[in-house]
């Protein structure tokens, strides 16, 4: 593997690495702005559910009034309540679902700018390995490590001396 070779697969794994975080911080930037859309999509439901209620309420005074009922008081009232209390808890609900499904894309942005970090650490460790074995590899190439005394197989091993004392009378004297 020539010099050239080893440096521009180091540069390509880094730009690849960088790539990665690029394209991790834009998939995040994305997934937040789809969660702004679904917050305000649950907003405008919730105004839009608040309206059709207020227009329920409305009716339903006018039929009580109609029928010669006593509106604000009594049953007319209840009826009034019940309404008001089922409207805000069906917008209550939009918005609720709507926060859901906004903090889910938030998470998974997270995650996609975490992977992209990743893939960013990857790509150097990998560069460096590419480095690091090109060098070795051209290094052997170049006859290191395998000419000479003791790569070839050409010397003998150094001799070995024991230095351990050995006791050389009766055990306990002469130490």
């Amino acid at each position: 593997m020539s010099w050239v070779s080893v440096a521009v697969s180091a540069y390509s794994q880094v730009q690849q690495g960088k790539l990665a975080a690029e394209q991790g911080k834009a998939n995040k930037a994305m997934l937040d702005y789809q969660a702004q859309v679904e917050n305000d999509n649950a907003m405008k439901v919730a105004a839009i559910i608040r309206e059709a209620g207020r227009k329920q309420q409305g009716a339903t005074t006018v039929a009580y009034a109609g029928a010669g009922v006593k509106v604000g008081e009594g049953s007319a009232a209840e009826t009034d309540r019940a309404i008001a209390q089922s409207v805000e808890q069906d917008a209550f609900q939009a918005l609720l679902d709507g926060g859901r499904r906004a903090s889910g894309l938030r998470v998974e942005g997270v995650g996609a700018l975490a992977q992209g970090k990743a893939a960013q650490a990857a790509g150097y460790a990998n560069a460096a390995t590419t480095l690091m074995s090109g060098s070795y590899a051209g290094l052997r190439a170049n006859g290191w490590r395998t000419k000479g005394p003791g790569f070839s197989g050409q010397q003998m091993p150094a001799p070995v001396e024991t230095r351990t004392p050995v006791p050389t009378g009766p055990v306990g004297r002469d130490w």
